[in-house]
């Protein structure tokens, strides 16, 4: 029997987990809170020309960042997946083209940070509308080896892992509107995972920019009293795409019923530094 030794190199699922996935913010690489993005989006207009994003590591170890620019895209429900070359929406336009960054390959140790400096390339022939692609950090992994299995057993094992890395949309807007939101289709729903009961509704966008904020669902009862039962930060809908469907999961208190009140849910505009946001659209749903 012939021992064989074989060497590859490693083999990975590339998963990407978006600072807008779901109806909240996350960031995963490796291991959950490993690696801090900030901020979580970059937005180049009006003369704008130059940004940057700091990548703090938290890990207990040393790992190694490739940097690029990917397409991705969301559908109705918010979900985000990435394109490749060969499957571009044609009504889409991408920031890849307009934005050049370095470095391209950062290694940190733990507690270290690395800044990533982004540069506007805009011609002056450049056509009206929202360009956006992401930017998108993949930790590398180490080359492995592999021992073949005994001859006799006919198989042969091959240890695959996901590499989960983080993405973070860079638009750049050139001569656009403004995005205008509106809420509809508002109605009670009930999780069978959480045991909580929701509130569902889809979320509109019109204009030529994408929409960005926060969803916030009160009750408000017979006395006015008013009590905040579920929060969602980072929430977008994508330009081209004209609505976004969501279910908020309802925090109720113990003792309290959604009953004799209503129940109200506005998205606001969304910023970690402002000290007010703006309500942007409220729908409202009243419940005897």
């Amino acid at each position: 029997m012939q021992q064989c030794r074989l060497f590859y190199r490693h083999a990975a699922l590339s998963a990407v987990l978006l600072l807008s996935l779901g109806l909240g913010e996350t960031a995963h690489a490796q291991k959950p809170g490993s690696l801090i993005v900030n901020p979580k989006r970059i937005v180049f207009e009006g003369q704008q020309r130059n940004d940057m994003v700091t990548l703090i590591s938290t890990g207990s170890d040393s790992m190694t960042y490739q940097i690029s620019m990917v397409q991705m895209q969301m559908d109705e429900n918010g979900t985000i997946t990435e394109i490749d070359s060969a499957h571009l929406d044609p009504k889409e336009l991408y920031a890849d083209k307009l934005v050049r960054f370095f470095p391209k390959q950062v290694t940190l140790g733990p507690s270290q940070s690395q800044t990533i400096r982004l540069q506007l390339l805009k011609p002056s022939n450049l056509a009206p509308g929202e360009y956006r692609s992401f930017l998108y950090f993949r930790p590398v992994k180490r080359a492995r080896e592999i021992k073949a299995l005994a001859d006799t057993s006919k198989r042969m094992h091959l240890d695959v892992t996901t590499v989960f890395g983080i993405a973070i949309p860079i638009i750049v807007r050139h001569a656009t509107t403004p995005a205008v939101a509106s809420l509809g289709g508002m109605k009670i729903g009930f999780d069978p995972k959480t045991k909580l009961s929701t509130v569902d509704a889809t979320l509109y966008r019109s204009g030529t920019q994408s929409l960005y904020g926060m969803l916030i669902a009160k009750w408000v009862n017979a006395r006015g009293v008013e009590t905040v039962l579920s929060v969602a930060k980072g929430v977008a809908v994508y330009y081209p795409n004209t609505l976004r469907k969501f279910s908020l999961p309802l925090d109720v208190p113990k003792g309290m019923t959604l009953t004799n009140g209503k129940l109200i849910v506005e998205y606001q505009t969304y910023s970690p530094e402002a000290t007010k946001e703006t309500v942007q659209a409220s729908s409202e749903l009243k419940l005897n």
